[in-house]
């Protein structure tokens, strides 16, 4: 039932704000963290699929998304606490 889940946290929405993030900063991110998160998201690889591809070790790809993710996840809640400047 609908109600039973209200007030729990859905893990999809980390993975909206994650994709929203990426297609906002992209170009801030070093080629490693940005190769990796291109495997992570959109191709929803593994992060021993990504390692293996990548040729680093799957806790190297832990480390690049995590970094990644918590350089994005601000500037993209920031940019969304900001007033639209057209309305002024």
């Amino acid at each position: 039932m609908a109600a039973d889940r209200l007030g729990c946290q859905d893990p999809r929405i980390d993975h909206l704000l994650s994709i929203q993030a990426l297609a906002t900063h992209w170009c801030e991110l070093p080629s490693a963290s940005s190769r990796s998160c291109s495997c992570a998201f959109p191709g929803g690889m593994t992060r021993a699929q990504i390692g293996q591809q990548l040729g680093i070790s799957q806790m190297h790809v832990c480390r690049l998304l995590a970094h990644a993710l918590c350089y994005l996840r601000p500037r993209l809640l920031a940019s969304a606490d900001c007033p639209d400047r057209r309305d002024h």
